[in-house]
């Protein structure tokens, strides 16, 4: 049995994409799963806010990425666009990300 060495596990990327087209924001947007420390980040966030304001722009903003893979928006760039739009990508990401307790944390 070959185990991975450090180098390989440092030098993958094994972060999955997926594209995504929202009509309401008029195209395809690249989405990444979030890294071990993207996720701490956005629980980090939540943990941090007094209410669920903004969760959905931050997730978003965390997971949509350009073509080198780094984060292309703000969450107050997200959050200034419709929120037709936020709500699809909010939803596609979540479920992207295997994050379906979000809907618990926003019902209490």
């Amino acid at each position: 049995m070959n185990f991975v060495t450090k180098d390989e596990f440092l030098n993958s990327n094994n972060l999955k994409k997926m594209d995504l087209k929202i009509k309401e924001w008029g195209g395809m947007f690249r989405v990444q799963e979030l890294s071990g420390s993207g996720r701490d980040e956005f629980e980090s966030f939540c943990m941090e806010a007094k209410n669920t304001s903004g969760i959905r722009s931050k997730l978003v903003s965390l997971s949509f990425v350009g073509e080198d893979g780094l984060p292309m928006f703000t969450p107050q760039e997200i959050a200034s666009k419709c929120f037709a739009g936020l709500e699809v990508a909010f939803k596609a990401v979540k479920k992207f990300n295997l994050m379906d307790e979000i809907e618990e944390v926003e019902k209490n």
